[in-house]
């Protein structure tokens, strides 16, 4: 509760039979803000490019952005938006895997299997016009995916990839790119042994995830609906509880944090 609350409103009501009507505020007492323990700095990185990061008072970046931007007014946006979805962001938490099922910008609904060290290792071809849709197509790929005729071919760009071509010649299921032809191969296999088996998450606009570096310590980054990073942890932690109290430190501040120029 305490996780999931973060970011949220509170308001206080002094008795349940004095609530007011719906859409006013009448009787209804919002308490003051907490005030942030940290502050967004906008700064020109040795590219050229804008970025923001998130500091707290005791000097620690607790948070920074996924990209660079080709403006200041840009990544001020970009601070904009997290502060918008920090709150109330979900949290997926793979293990070894989960799908996510989520809306794209178009309004359709689609699918993606991620692993715990963030690699989305498949997605879904095509989008659906209702979640249920979604539901039913992952549904069907649990109970198929082991016997299933899966193609790896080499795409315009040299690298190679795989799709599962449903009977009606719709894509129900695609990966990125791999340097290699064993490296995609590799990927269906994972995805054959973790597509049965894999946590089922609904997110709305944002969700974080913590995953497994290369070095063995824990991050956490927030993900976008439509696939993108829009911020992550710029330190790693040597237990999954420490990125998760790194997460809940960032839902606590970054929403009323000023923005030093």
């Amino acid at each position: 509760m305490r996780r999931n609350a973060l970011g949220a409103t509170t308001l206080l009501v002094e008795r349940e039979a004095e609530l007011p009507e719906e859409g006013t505020t009448e009787g209804v007492v919002v308490p003051a803000a907490t005030e942030s323990q940290a502050a967004f700095e906008l700064y020109e990185d040795t590219a050229g490019e804008y970025r923001w990061r998130l500091r707290h008072d005791n000097g620690k970046i607790i948070a920074g952005c996924g990209e660079g931007y080709a403006s200041h007014l840009g990544a001020a946006s970009a601070i904009d938006h997290f502060r918008e979805y920090v709150g109330p962001a979900e949290y997926l938490q793979p293990d070894p895997t989960a799908i996510e099922v989520y809306d794209d910008e178009e309004g359709q609904w689609r699918w993606r299997l991620v692993h715990r060290n963030g690699n989305v290792l498949s997605g879904s071809g095509e989008g659906y016009t209702k979640r249920a849709s979604a539901r039913r197509a992952i549904d069907r790929l649990r109970e198929t995916i082991g016997d299933a005729e899966i193609e790896v071919y080499e795409d315009e760009a040299g690298g190679f990839r795989w799709r599962l071509a449903g009977g009606d010649s719709l894509v129900k299921a695609d990966s990125g790119s791999y340097e290699s032809r064993t490296g995609a191969e590799n990927a269906v296999g994972r995805v054959r042994e973790f597509m049965p088996d894999a946590d089922l998450v609904d997110i709305g606009q944002a969700a974080f995830e913590v995953y497994e570096d290369e070095g063995g310590e824990y991050r956490w980054r927030l993900r976008h609906r439509n696939g993108n990073i829009l911020a992550d942890g710029r330190r790693g932690y040597t237990d999954r509880s420490g990125a998760w109290r790194g997460i809940e430190s960032v839902k606590r501040n970054a929403p009323r944090a000023s923005i030093d120029k």
